[in-house]
C-alpha cells in the first residue's frame, strides 16, 4: 500500500485568486484520472480533505487551538472541495 498526499486539482481553493501561494509552489499535480491510469497500481481510495486548523490560523482564530489539543475539533475534515487529497494505492497482482 502507498499513501500519496497531494493537492486536489478540482478544488476551487487551488485557484490563484483564492490563495496566491499555489500557482508559485505547485507546478505538477496529478488528478484523479491520472492516479486511476497508473500502470501496476490500483487506486483504492481518493479522498479530498481541508485542513481546518490551518484555515483557523489564516483567518485569525487562534483561540481554537485548545479545542484541537483536547481532540474536540478535528485538524482535517473530509470535504469534496478540499485542497488536500489523500490517495491510497495498492500494487496490482500479477
Amino acid at each position: 500500500m502507498i499513501l500519496v498526499v497531494t493537492g486536489n486539482t478540482t478544488s476551487t481553493l487551488m485557484e490563484p485568486s483564492s490563495h496566491p501561494m499555489y500557482p508559485k509552489t505547485m507546478n505538477c499535480l496529478l488528478s484523479r484520472k491520472n492516479f486511476q491510469s497508473l500502470s501496476g497500481l490500483d487506486m483504492v481510495d481518493y479522498s479530498p480533505f481541508i485542513p481546518r486548523m490551518l484555515t483557523d490560523v489564516q483567518i485569525g482564530r487562534r483561540y481554537t487551538f485548545p479545542l484541537y489539543c483536547l481532540g474536540l475539533k478535528k485538524i482535517t475534515v473530509f470535504d469534496g472541495n478540499g485542497d488536500h487529497t489523500y490517495v491510497l494505492l495498492k500494487r496490482r497482482d500479477r
